[in-house]
């Protein structure tokens, strides 16, 4: 019999990349609040995580064995503006999913952010102290620390910048790039902002392998293979898709003084996760080599 896996928020970004990606393998059941995805092929349940009773009943007439809880709201400048909201729904409504959980002795794999940490440091493991600077990476922080007291052992997986073929609600960011490019705009990117940029695809591989390894609980980090300033990356675009070098605009984060306080350098070693169940990231040059095929 195979595992059931339910998805919090599957018509979000990873969410949606991870019910094609991981139905078939498990038994996968998707949550929606607002927008249900359309064309997926599974079985979709709408929750209000303010509403603890819709989340109850969703569990009870589901039953996994894990919980992926992807539902939050990642977008750094709303969070920044509506901290009371942020808070409500990033921590608030992780702290109804692992108390819900904890009752029926559901596993959750929780989704956070690479934000959590000040990008003073770089190559972070994951003993590093958190040091979120905006309210998007202190509502994540207080995720993360709410759902390993309910319980031990559920799993925590930070994840990097996130990159992959668009979801019905939102463009992924080479195809979204490479549109502006092909409009002939020039599209700026950052030299001093760092990441170990992950392929949707990638993390549903290392979540497949650890729900398959039964991996303890705790936090992994789940990066891509290299670690990539945002300028780096457009080059890597550059090389593989030939557009013209000077459609690049590079820049740095002081360019733009409205602009969110986000950290420098927030990559991610992944050492732990490659020796607890396998994980093994995709080339970043494969990916984009396939990507938009």
């Amino acid at each position: 019999m195979k595992t059931r896996v339910l998805i919090t928020g599957a018509a979000g970004f990873l969410g949606y990349h991870l019910v094609f990606l991981l139905n078939g393998d498990f038994e996968v059941a998707g949550t929606f609040h607002n927008h249900l995805a359309s064309a997926v092929p599974v079985q979709f349940f709408k929750i209000d995580l303010a509403q603890p009773v819709t989340v109850e009943d969703c569990i009870e007439r589901f039953k996994p064995g894990y919980v992926v809880h992807c539902a939050a709201s990642a977008d750094v400048d709303w969070c920044e503006k509506n901290p009371d909201e942020a808070m409500a729904i990033n921590r608030d409504g992780s702290v109804v999913i692992a108390e819900i959980c904890a009752r029926h002795g559901i596993r959750i794999i929780h989704i956070s952010t690479d934000l959590v940490f000040d990008g003073e440091k770089g190559d972070y493991i994951e003993s590093d102290l958190p040091n979120p600077i905006n309210v998007y990476g202190k509502s994540k922080l207080a995720a993360e620390e709410t759902v390993s007291d309910i319980s031990s052992d559920n799993i925590i997986f930070r994840v990097a910048l996130l990159y992959g073929p668009d979801s019905p609600h939102k463009k992924g960011y080479v195809k979204d790039t490479m549109d502006k490019i092909r409009r002939g705009e020039r599209v700026r990117f950052f030299a001093d902002q760092i990441r170990t940029p992950l392929y949707t695809a990638d993390a549903a591989q290392a979540i497949e392998s650890a729900i398959n390894t039964n991996t303890p609980g705790g936090i992994y980090h789940i990066g891509g293979a290299e670690k990539l300033s945002r300028l780096q990356f457009g080059l890597k675009m550059q090389e593989i898709y030939g557009f013209e070098k000077d459609l690049i605009l590079p820049s740095i984060m002081a360019d733009v003084p409205s602009m969110v306080a986000r950290p420098k350098d927030v990559s991610f070693v992944i050492s732990k996760a490659t020796q607890s169940f396998g994980y093994l990231p995709t080339p970043l040059h494969s990916v984009l080599k396939t990507i938009l095929a």
